[in-house]
């Protein structure tokens, strides 16, 4: 137990003394506390500031990047569609009449294969077939049906006609004899 002699009055004033320090304690660390935080959110909103100008500007670059990598391929399309033209308008010009030899080897096509070129020089009377077969059957029944016919000789297909089982490239050459 502490004695305490002091009169009445210098108690109450030591004790609003101490009520007052501890107030003014108190409302320094809300301040400092207040003045921490201001400046960290201060310090937030400039980082969140500048990372949205970065990012809006890589969807810049990537907005103009992706518009004229669009605008190469179309340029490049349209430059193919003009070469495509440009030798459909050349081939119609220059047509050949179709011989009676490039018929008969058009019936001997199975239905399913499809041709992407038959040439016959003529000096030779040798045919080639160029194509694509979706099956290793139908190219097999294009090269009998070549083979059978009498009056196909020299027949010459490389081996990759027959190595893949399905969508196979195939070639075909062969001379015509006179009948």
């Amino acid at each position: 137990m502490a004695l305490n002699l002091l009169p009445q009055q210098e108690k109450l004033t030591l004790t609003w003394e101490r009520w007052r320090r501890l107030v003014i304690f108190i409302v320094r660390r809300l301040v400092v506390g207040i003045v921490v935080l201001w400046g960290m959110l201060v310090a937030v909103e400039f980082f969140l500031d500048v990372e949205s100008r970065r990012l809006e500007a890589i969807l810049a670059a990537d907005r103009d990047s992706l518009s004229t990598s669009v605008v190469q391929q179309l340029e490049s399309r349209f430059q193919n569609n003009v070469s495509t033209a440009k030798t459909i308008e050349r081939l119609t010009g220059a047509s050949h009449p179709v011989t009676p030899q490039l018929i008969e080897v058009i019936v001997l096509i199975p239905s399913g294969v499809d041709v992407k070129s038959i040439e016959y020089f003529a000096p030779v009377r040798r045919i080639t077939i160029r194509g694509r077969a979706p099956t290793r059957e139908l190219v097999l029944a294009l090269s009998d049906a070549i083979r059978k016919n009498s009056r196909y000789v020299d027949v010459t297909a490389p081996s990759t006609n027959l190595i893949k089982p399905a969508d196979i490239d195939f070639s075909f050459a062969f001379t015509v004899q006179e009948p």
